[in-house]
């Protein structure tokens, strides 16, 4: 199987879209993918535990159920050392969920030469912001 990795660069004021990226990393892993998340942005907030607790997307499910679900599958999940100082989130709201700070290095750490990205955008016309976005990488011929 491949690998992905999984940037949500969106928090609980777009919370289809959170949970969105949150989805697809779930299924991802279900499937036997190894999965990488990245939170940058608003998407630092969706590790404290009342945004977790009450964020429901439409149609995209609750993150009380996919964010302990790739806690459990041991995802390893960083956060945008910068975003998630500008917006409050601390170390304890990081504890117990396999995730850390990072400074930016987690996606370079992925993505191997010569891939493209796999784009997630809004079907809808009047939304210009992508959803957020999996990186595609694959560890050679499967």
């Amino acid at each position: 199987m491949g690998s992905l990795l999984v940037h949500i660069t969106h928090g609980p004021e777009a919370p289809t879209r959170a949970a969105l990226g949150l989805l697809v990393a779930r299924s991802a892993v279900e499937a036997g993918h190894d999965v990488t998340v990245f939170l940058a942005g608003d998407a630092a907030y969706l590790v404290k535990d009342a945004v977790i607790e009450h964020t429901i997307g439409v149609g995209t499910g609750a993150l009380s159920d996919s964010f302990p679900a790739l806690v459990d599958a041991g995802v390893p999940i960083f956060i945008s050392r910068s975003s998630s100082g500008s917006r409050g989130v601390t170390e304890d709201d990081l504890a117990g969920k396999g995730a850390s700070l990072n400074a930016g290095r987690a996606r370079g750490a992925h993505v191997r030469g010569g891939q493209s990205p796999l784009l997630l955008r809004s079907t809808s016309p009047s939304q210009s912001r992508p959803l957020g976005y999996v990186e595609r990488i694959t560890g050679g011929p499967s």
